[in-house]
């Protein structure tokens, strides 16, 4: 779900100029797969995983 909501944000502000790739696979998509479907979803539960039992000031630091 969270490589769906990214691929969809990730299009938006691609075409808004405001993100640009320098290498993309394949070249024909103007985003990042690599990034949408496998670092995104991969940092997010990392990050959760390490604030998981952390206050809400650790977490923003």
């Amino acid at each position: 779900m969270k490589s769906y909501y990214a691929s969809l944000v990730d299009k938006l502000i691609v075409n808004k100029g405001y993100v640009q790739y320098p290498t993309r696979f394949p070249s024909k998509v103007k985003t990042s797969l690599f990034f949408d479907y496998i670092l995104f979803p991969i940092t997010c539960v990392f990050y959760n995983q390490l604030t998981k039992d952390s206050r809400i000031l650790q977490c923003l630091l």
